[in-house]
């Protein structure tokens, strides 16, 4: 009894060191953790790390979403289309036109459209855009400006948001391509494959057309010129003809009728008051002058 009673005194002993034990130890560990991860955040700040392979491929495939790996430092440009029309009185259109295409050409464009006849002419030409409002401004030594207009329009979310589609559609493509490389695809599955890579290469190009389109009108400027003879020029060049001969007999004669016609009017209108006295006077007058005329004929000797 008094063996069993020192062991369990010995195990009460124990019991109440274990504790306090425990204690230390956690103490202990929580230390050394906590001075661990102090050197360790030391030691990231003062070199920096590489990136992990991991974060490289997070990266391409963020990209390759269409989303910017970061953001953009400065706005960009903006994509203008200009376009300007002007109306020129001219005494020689033709004349006019090659001068207005020698400048055009001078300014570094080229002529896109021409139309020409006696008395009116038409030309469009392109201009590099940074050129275009010198160009515009020296069409004034050809003649008068009758109407000048310019219109712009911006295409600079189209133009990017479509160049952001255009390298999905490359990355997607790509995927697709090289999806086929890989073994274990059915006849089927191959086939469907490439359906959606040709429907993905026609919309592809289909897009590159358009920024290409946009290209060209960015960087050309349309401008469009309408000539239109000057009165005084028309009627010196046509005086010796035989149509003018024609038209101008055939103006005389129109207006010879017009003044008889208003002649005739006039003396209606003159007539009109006094008729009603004419017709009392000629009712008086006539069963008078009829017996004179009986008279005279039953007398002719006399």
């Amino acid at each position: 009894m008094k063996y069993e009673r020192e062991s369990l005194n010995m195990r009460g002993d124990i019991m109440k060191r274990k504790p306090l034990g425990l204690i230390l130890l956690t103490i202990l560990i929580i230390i050394s953790i906590i001075s661990a991860g102090c050197s360790g955040k030391a030691a990231n700040e003062s070199a920096p790390q590489e990136p992990s392979t991991a974060e490289y491929a997070a990266e391409e495939q963020k990209t390759a979403g269409g989303m910017p790996a970061s953001a953009p430092s400065q706005t960009p440009d903006r994509k203008l289309i200009v376009k300007l029309s002007m109306d020129i009185r001219a005494d020689d259109i033709e004349k006019s036109m090659l001068d207005a295409e020698a400048m055009a050409a001078a300014s570094g464009g080229y002529t896109r459209e021409s139309f020409q006849n006696e008395f009116s002419g038409q030309l469009t030409v392109m201009i590099p855009a940074g050129e275009a409002d010198t160009f515009v401004s020296s069409l004034r030594s050809l003649g008068k400006i009758i109407n000048s207009n310019k219109k712009t329009e911006d295409v600079t979310d189209s133009y990017f948001d479509t160049q952001i589609r255009i390298k999905n559609l490359e990355a997607e493509i790509e995927t697709m391509r090289s999806l086929l490389q890989k073994p274990g695809w059915k006849v089927s599955e191959i086939l469907e494959i490439e359906r959606e890579i040709r429907r993905l290469t026609d919309e592809l190009e289909s897009l590159k057309g358009y920024i290409t389109n946009l290209d060209r009108q960015i960087t050309y400027s349309e401008v469009r010129i309408r000539f239109e003879k000057s009165q005084i020029s028309i009627d010196s060049a046509s005086q010796d003809s035989l149509g003018y001969k024609l038209q101008l007999a055939l103006k005389r004669g129109t207006d010879l009728l017009i003044n008889i016609v208003i002649s005739l009017l006039s003396l209606i209108a003159f007539m009109l008051p006094i008729s009603p006295f004419i017709a009392a006077a000629y009712f008086l007058l006539r069963k008078p002058l009829r017996r004179f005329k009986r008279k005279d004929k039953q007398d002719p000797g006399q």
